[in-house]
């Protein structure tokens, strides 16, 4: 408790109230305008942390709020607080790629272009990115340079949130034939505090498991996991893309191996993970349940007709996905608009699992 000179402080009454036992610890500064000055910015921290940063619909609300707030800057230290609170601007960044309701989202991934060959569709980037925008899809994965010539398409307040990939994997086999070894890399090309001075609200990075050398596996988990910390420092969630395309990795959709990559992400530090899906109901639901973070599906290769499309992303959603990232299977469709609306619908309309 801070005082000023005011000689209220020497009242009976109220030296009678500072006598009682408690924690308050009563200063008198001098002078006592400096006091004050740190009263104000007490109350400004209190307001741009507890309650600004949250939806408060009642006292009550408010008021459980302020208390949380104050636990936290009395029981922890100073990094710990720090700490704190870049982890609730993490969470309330995430939380917002999810629908309130369902509680699933919908992501378009036009990041192919960083790897591998993005023609029959990916050739007017701005076409495509106006075409999620106006889809209602809830996120967009790109890479850095698209995100720097076409960010005015997403600068407003309804935009999809923008996640950046930010890193790059060389794979011999997917590179345009006679241009490429059988070489497998993988590098970090962004970090994660020029990924939120771009703009980002997230950065995906890869967890390739199955590659021919043991020690690239460690330094792409050496990667994610330093990305990672560098992310969670400014706020930013980290979502981990986990598959098996090493060149040793025989069955890409191997639930087992899927399970112990999923849960390697979230110990490395992913705010959620996106991988294969098994092909199989069950399997799935034991990778999913496994892992401690959320789990969306991707899409894979375009799918012959929009049957096979609907059918398929329906028996992905009853797995207890969160969401689903697709990506060929709607910038290579004849309508890249119309069938992201049509997913978006499916994501939020199917029935939870």
């Amino acid at each position: 408790m801070v005082l000023d000179n005011y000689t209220t402080r020497k009242w009976s009454n109220v030296k009678a109230w500072l006598a009682r036992p408690s924690a308050t610890t009563c200063i008198s500064p001098r002078p006592p305008r400096r006091g004050l000055n740190l009263v104000e910015r007490w109350f400004r921290e209190l307001t741009n942390k507890a309650i600004r940063r949250g939806v408060l619909h009642s006292v009550p609300d408010l008021i459980g709020s302020i208390e949380d707030y104050m636990k936290v800057i009395t029981s922890e230290p100073l990094s710990a607080q720090k700490e704190h609170l870049e982890m609730e601007a993490c969470s309330m960044r995430l939380g917002r790629l999810f629908h309130p309701e369902t509680k699933r989202a919908l992501v378009v991934a036009f990041d192919r272009g960083l790897g591998a060959d993005a023609s029959g569709g990916g050739e007017d980037p701005s076409a495509i990115i106006s075409a999620v925008d106006s889809s209602g899809a809830e996120g967009v994965l790109v890479s850095p340079g698209i995100l720097d010539r076409h960010r005015h398409l997403l600068a407003h307040r309804h935009a999809p949130a923008v996640l950046l990939r930010s890193d790059f994997i060389f794979m011999g086999q997917l590179q345009p034939e006679g241009l490429a070894g059988d070489g497998e890399e993988y590098r970090v090309l962004v970090s994660g505090p020029e990924a939120a001075a771009m703009g980002a609200d997230a950065v995906v990075l890869f967890l390739i498991l199955g590659y021919r050398s043991d020690a690239t596996t460690a330094d792409n988990a050496q990667a994610v996991a330093r990305t990672a910390r560098e992310a969670h420092a400014v706020g930013l969630p980290v979502i981990v893309e986990t598959v098996l395309w090493g060149s040793r990795a025989i069955n890409q959709a191997d639930a087992s191996a899927l399970k112990y990559a999923c849960r390697l992400a979230a110990e490395l530090g992913a705010d959620a993970v996106k991988t294969q899906y098994t092909g199989d109901v069950t399997s799935m639901r034991e990778v999913i349940t496994s892992c401690p973070v959320p789990v969306l599906l991707l899409g894979g290769p375009k799918v012959d007709t929009e049957e096979d499309l609907v059918n398929q992303t329906t028996e992905a959603l009853s797995t207890g996905a969160r969401g689903l990232v697709y990506g060929r299977n709607v910038w290579q469709s004849a309508d890249p608009s119309g069938t992201a609306t049509q997913l978006h619908r499916l994501v939020h309309e199917s029935p939870a699992s």
